[in-house]
């Protein structure tokens, strides 16, 4: 999982972990979640379209995912403006995204 905002990441990793589900890492931005996606399986990865690097990080980060990790799911979490205009959430492969709540 990768969102630049601490108390999101922690949350849900805690509703993750209690729902069952194996959180094998949380990071803050894109280059980490690629460097973790490297050397650790995984089946979904979860991540922010507003992070860094870059204003465009977490959709830079998406496309780099699915360029490669093709097999990996892709969960893109954001305000629900961002998620919705962007071309990741347009695309079959990705699902859809999970829009934040604006605070």
């Amino acid at each position: 999982m990768a969102d630049d905002g601490a108390l999101f990441r922690e949350g849900l990793q805690l509703l993750l972990s209690a729902a069952g589900h194996q959180v094998v890492g949380c990071v803050e931005d894109g280059d980490r979640l690629l460097e973790l996606l490297a050397r650790t399986p995984v089946d979904v990865a979860i991540l922010d379209i507003r992070m860094p690097p870059g204003a465009d990080g977490g959709l830079q980060t998406a496309q780099r995912v699915r360029a490669e990790c093709p097999d990996v799911g892709l969960l893109v979490t954001g305000p629900v403006a961002s998620v919705g205009r962007s071309t990741i959430s347009q695309d079959p492969r990705c699902g859809q995204g999970l829009p934040k709540a604006r605070g």
